[in-house]
């Protein structure tokens, strides 16, 4: 009995003397293998206060001497402070409060370059965010508002794009999309097509990124071009062939804002020359053919499409409301004589199923695509002789409008700040406007 006992109580004091190890020893393991510790990106409010009775605030002038033109070589984008951002054409990232006073310039941004086919063009691009400025500009950089570098990453200088929930996707010049978090940190990777360039991307309400990829491959194939669907997670979730050739896609017709269920993409209709003579004189006589926009669902079924069949192109972003109504300009050129001469400028709004709701025509060209606030009010530039920037309901109805500048047009679409300030910038002219 005694012998039981002895066993009994040495058994139970190796059980006590185990479990607390065994417990302590699933402690560690959890902690080392938990998910790592990412902070995401708080993105900057688009609830726009609405503008009621605008005046111009300032102008702000480059003051540094340099042999170039000033003009700005990204579009200004402001914090919730109301102060405003740019890259310059002189290589240089500028800080301006909102009213108008240089806080900071930083010397070291000379532009970076994209390889497109056979030829490079600059690519310059900044988003915003509570915690500082993502630049692209040679190489991406993290910046806090004060100017001060944070890191940087030089792998990824191809593009840039920020999801609704804080993610910052990356394409990367070893061919991969991955998730950046606050600090630097990946946090996913995707491999996408070899070679791969990317023309631009948008995101829907769950903060997946759409993004159009061109495969180059190699030298002896065709280049494939496809639209992506990736997560903010890092799962692909479809990648869609486009139906027609790339060169027939108007690439910058893309939603300026987050989409709710439906987007528009626009295609052209005269096939791109097979032989090389052909190709002179192409762009007028693709202007001149009937153009198809095209409504998708997230899931790249077809919804609607439309035929426009007057002679133009359609040149720039369109917006989307909170009613999920979209607002598109077009600017109709007439390209029967030896110089293309403007026509007139649309202005129309659809709704989601592809009603026609208002139109507007103007005897001068939209500049760019209007930017709506909290109210769907709508804010564009007009290139009139009197009257630059002005204002129109939801509805079409004529808000108001104002004189900005009278020699030179709008550059950038127009950019308003949480605060409730309008930023525009001019063409070739050292120039920087304020509307308040």
């Amino acid at each position: 009995m005694t012998t039981l006992k002895n066993t009994v109580a040495l058994f139970l004091a190796v059980l006590l003397f185990v479990i607390p190890n065994l417990s302590c020893s699933e402690t560690e393991n959890s902690q080392t293998d938990a998910a790592p510790d990412y902070s995401f990106f708080t993105p900057i409010s688009t609830e726009y206060p609405a503008i009621d009775n605008p005046t111009v605030a300032w102008t702000y002038h480059w003051p540094e001497n340099n042999n170039i033109i000033l003009e700005t070589r990204t579009a200004p984008c402001a914090d919730n402070q109301g102060n405003c951002y740019f890259v310059g054409r002189n290589g240089y990232l500028y800080s301006v409060d909102s009213d108008g006073e240089t806080r900071w310039i930083i010397e070291s941004f000379r532009g970076g370059k994209v390889a497109f086919f056979n030829s490079v063009i600059p690519k310059d691009k900044i988003i915003v965010t509570e915690e500082g400025l993502l630049v692209l500009s040679g190489k991406m950089r993290f910046i806090s508002l004060e100017g001060e570098p944070i890191w940087e990453k030089e792998n990824c200088t191809k593009d840039f794009y920020m999801s609704p929930d804080g993610t910052l996707f990356c394409f990367t010049n070893d061919d991969k999309l991955i998730g950046v978090d606050a600090k630097g940190q990946t946090m996913w990777s995707i491999d996408v097509s070899k070679n791969c360039l990317i023309d631009d991307g948008f995101f829907d309400t769950n903060s997946n990124g759409y993004f159009f990829v061109v495969d180059v491959g190699s030298i002896s194939t065709e280049p494939e071009y496809h639209l992506l669907k990736a997560s903010s997670t890092g799962e692909v979730v479809w990648k869609k062939n486009l139906p027609l050739n790339r060169l027939d896609c108007i690439l910058s017709f893309l939603p300026n804002n987050i989409v709710q269920d439906t987007f528009l993409l626009a295609y052209t209709t005269l096939p791109y020359p097979e032989k090389d003579h052909e190709v002179k004189g192409y762009n007028d006589r693709k202007n001149q053919a009937e153009k198809i926009v095209k409504a998708y669902d997230l899931n790249y079924e077809l919804l609607w499409e439309k035929s426009i069949p007057a002679s133009g192109v359609y040149q720039g972003n369109y917006a989307i409301d909170k009613e999920n109504n979209f607002y598109t300009y077009f600017n109709e050129y007439d390209y029967s004589g030896k110089h293309s001469t403007f026509t007139q400028s649309y202005l129309t709004c659809y709704s989601n199923d592809g009603s026609q709701m208002w139109e507007k025509t103007y005897d001068n060209e939209i500049a760019h695509c209007p930017v709506i606030d909290q109210k769907n009010n709508l804010y564009l530039w007009l290139n009139d002789s009197d009257y630059h920037m002005r204002s129109l309901t939801s509805d079409g109805v004529p808000r108001w409008k104002l004189e900005v500048d009278h020699t030179h047009g709008c550059k950038y679409p127009l950019s308003i700040s949480p605060t409730g300030a309008i930023y525009a910038t001019s063409f070739q002219q050292n120039l920087l406007f304020c509307v308040k």
